[in-house]
């Protein structure tokens, strides 16, 4: 019988996770169809001790490594803040030694946004509870953490990608209208401004609001 995932996971173990987590971002980010379930099931044939479960909390972790080092994750896998030193050096070594992989995170950074047709009325998605602080970690783990975070420097690439910043002011703007007409601010709505661009770099903000 597979158990819940309460033994140590190996280094073999954890490898075979990541490569089949890293496989299904891939397919997310270039918007390709794939089913978790079959990668998921695919995965546990390969660990042969591993259940559903301890699958799915290991997915977990990977995306907390991922949302730590500012790298996109998989959505339906809710970062999960308890991963050991290890799996940050497994996911280092992978992306190390798969450029391709690499290569299409880079590009997600660099691409233009798509713009919605429609959003919701209120952003209903958007509005979230604030994240619990982080437990203390190890000063190996963190300096880890920080090394990895300057090989793999995805924050700084977003920075770079215009159509991305105009995009992300847009939709504050549009939020911020959204917000105040779900407040009954039909007046202050209209008045919402996006700063021209010349003003935007002499200002603390790029949107006036209420």
């Amino acid at each position: 019988m597979k158990d819940s995932g309460m033994n140590p996971w190996n280094k073999e173990e954890v490898e075979a996770t990541v490569e089949n987590y890293f496989s299904m971002l891939l397919k997310e980010l270039q918007g390709d169809p794939y089913n978790k379930t079959a990668f998921r099931k695919k995965l546990i044939a390969v660990l042969e001790k591993r259940n559903s479960s301890a699958v799915e909390l290991k997915h977990q972790t990977i995306s907390a490594v991922l949302l730590t080092l500012g790298l996109p994750y998989i959505k339906g896998y809710k970062p999960l803040d308890n991963y050991q030193i290890m799996l940050l050096k497994v996911i280092d070594e992978f992306l190390k030694k798969n450029p391709a992989i690499l290569s299409g995170l880079i590009r997600f950074a660099q691409k233009s946004p798509a713009t919605p047709v429609q959003r919701d009325l209120f952003f209903r998605n958007v509005v979230v509870d604030p994240p619990s602080r982080l437990t203390k970690i190890s000063r190996n783990r963190r300096l880890l953490i920080q090394r990895m975070m300057k090989k793999y420097d995805f924050i700084s690439m977003e920075a770079m990608n215009l159509p991305l910043a105009e995009g992300g002011i847009r939709f504050v703007a549009d939020f911020e209208r959204s917000r105040l007409i779900h407040e009954g601010a039909y007046r202050l709505a209209d008045q919402i401004k996006i700063l021209p661009k010349d003003q935007q770099l002499e200002s603390p903000c790029d949107i006036h609001s209420f």
